[in-house]
């Protein structure tokens, strides 16, 4: 039985987050940011937001590369190439597939010791009922020298 909490908001950090579509996520040896978008399961909603999967690995798709690479130049992932999400929900799937949650990560095919980590996961996103995402520049805010800080958010 779920515990009912008489507060106003409830905290909650990335780790513990489905990863809604149109989180960012991003390679330390990568240009930039990219949003992931929910295309396997894009029709199912929970409050207006639609939540990544496991199935949500297609580049050019779902995932898109991050512009020049330090270590090759420019990124490798190319259109089409399917990524493998690790540390996703075991418990809980979305039209079949295992949801994303913001511990989600996959390792570049190209780098193996590079880890490719969510920056947000875009559950803070209504504002007057309407779908809100952060500005790249909010994003910029919350990456320290190539690693990622823990994002708290209040839902309401």
């Amino acid at each position: 039985m779920a515990e009912i909490v008489e507060e106003d908001s409830i905290e909650a950090i990335l780790e513990d987050a489905y990863v809604a579509s149109g989180s960012y996520c991003g390679c330390k040896q990568g240009e930039y940011l990219q949003p992931v978008e929910s295309v396997h399961a894009s029709n199912i909603k929970l409050q207006g937001i639609s939540f990544l999967t496991c199935a949500d690995n297609k580049v050019g798709t779902s995932v898109h590369n991050f512009g020049r690479c330090k270590l090759f130049g420019t990124c490798k992932l190319q259109d089409g190439e399917s990524i493998k999400w690790k540390k996703y929900t075991n418990d809980v799937k979305i039209k079949g597939s295992n949801a994303l949650n913001g511990m989600s990560c996959f390792k570049c095919p190209y780098a193996s010791s590079e880890k490719i980590n969510f920056y947000d996961h875009q559950q803070n996103k209504m504002e007057n009922g309407q779908i809100k995402p952060k500005t790249t520049e909010d994003k910029v805010d919350e990456v320290i020298d190539g690693t990622k800080e823990k994002i708290i958010i209040r839902i309401f």
